[in-house]
């Protein structure tokens, strides 16, 4: 008689059968215990096992006839379809477009570690950028989970890479960053009226770009407080949202914000935006072709992340800044490296950033953190050399009572 386990949990479950086979050299009873895909509880267990005992007792194949494999090409493009994170649209774009035909042919069960290697190596030996090619190996790993769901194996090979062989994607810490404060008000002229102001809350604020290009109206009104809520980053959730949780943030607003939005924040309640509208919504400059959006952008009245980053780098090129100069590098990272540099606290910048913790700030900025210390906190020998020990004054206390 064989015996059922159900393991996992009971919409996860996983069904083990265990049955007598045969009889082995020494005449002991020969056993295989094998879980058993496709089975969900226990009754369809006692069913399958029903079956298997019935084929072994009238000598026939007791082995479930195999299902085919589908091609990994159809498996990637059927996970792609159920992609709902926040850049959902690139990722589906970068596997079709470099994982769907570099795996084409392939059974999810010939996708080994081995297989995963030479392709990092042939990444390796391309130009693609070390952050690039790590994306591409996260999307590959993050399939192989849904593949594990969906119980079409049982292994991660990308978790069975060594961690030295894995792209390595670390930041820069030298990014440019924009000194001459004078350029900043041809720099919003530039970009025109509404990316202008976005510019300057990110300049000012310390926010990304996305941050301040999503703020709807209701996220001004502590304005006078000094604080700008953040719950948005261009169409969708923040970066620091995990799982759905749409954390809120909170950027300092510089002094200045009620002149400088006053205007603009007064004019779109007068072109009837509502609470949740938003406030910096996209105006096509004139001479300029605009691209046609698609997915998730096609209703998405704001501005699209390549259209700041063109519109960038026309008005610096007209302004000379460096060609290594970015949008976020004279903004967010102006930002911060002028606060650290002025002396402000490591804590204090963290959290107008919106990092989760110091640590965070420090890992990309430790070269600006503050090193000149007051001078109370350089004292030496020579700052007590002429004020006396507990000894000497003992000494003395003891020949004024003598």
């Amino acid at each position: 008689m064989g015996s059922i386990q159900v393991r996992g949990t009971r919409d996860r479950s996983r069904v083990y059968l265990s049955f007598r086979v045969g009889t082995k050299a020494d005449g002991s009873a020969a056993y295989v215990m094998r879980r058993f895909r496709g089975l969900l509880n226990r009754a369809e267990g006692k069913k399958e096992l029903a079956r298997i005992e019935t084929a072994i007792s009238r000598g026939e194949p007791w082995e479930p006839s195999k299902v085919p494999q589908d091609d990994v090409g159809d498996l990637l493009d059927r996970w792609a379809d159920t992609l709902k994170n926040r850049g959902a649209y690139e990722d589906r774009l970068i596997i079709r477009r470099d994982l769907v035909p570099r795996f084409r042919g392939l059974k999810i069960d010939q996708l080994t570690v081995r297989t995963a290697l030479k392709w990092l190596e042939e990444l390796g030996a391309t130009t693609m950028a070390p952050q690039t090619q790590r994306h591409r190996f996260t999307l590959l790993s993050r399939f192989f989970g849904w593949a594990i769901e969906s119980e079409l194996t049982d292994t991660n090979p990308c978790l069975m890479v060594p961690r030295g062989r894995r792209p390595s994607a670390r930041r820069q810490k030298d990014i440019a960053w924009l000194d001459d404060d004078g350029m900043i008000p041809a720099i919003m002229e530039g970009l025109g009226s509404s990316l202008g102001l976005v510019y300057y809350l990110a300049r000012f604020s310390g926010m990304r770009e996305g941050e301040a290009a999503g703020l709807r109206m209701s996220d001004l009104e502590w304005l006078g407080e000094g604080l700008i809520r953040v719950r948005y980053s261009f169409n969708g959730e923040l970066k620091e949202s995990r799982n759905g949780s749409k954390p809120v943030k909170w950027s300092p607003a510089p002094v200045d914000v009620l002149d400088v939005l006053g205007l603009h924040v007064k004019r779109r309640k007068l072109q009837g935006a509502k609470e949740e509208d938003l406030v910096f919504p996209y105006i096509r400059p004139e001479k300029r072709r605009g691209r046609t959006r698609t997915s998730s952008w096609k209703d998405w009245p704001g501005w699209h992340p390549k259209e700041i980053r063109s519109m960038w780098r026309d008005v610096a090129n007209q302004l000379g800044l460096p060609k290594a100069l970015t949008f976020y590098g004279a903004s967010r990272h102006t930002f911060t490296t002028k606060a650290l540099k002025a002396g402000a606290s490591l804590d204090e910048v963290s959290a107008a950033l919106g990092h989760a913790d110091p640590t965070t700030t420090k890992r990309y900025y430790d070269h600006l953190i503050r090193r000149n210390f007051a001078p109370i906190l350089r004292q030496g020998l020579s700052a007590i050399s002429s004020t006396p020990t507990a000894g000497t004054e003992a000494d003395a206390q003891s020949e004024r009572t003598g």
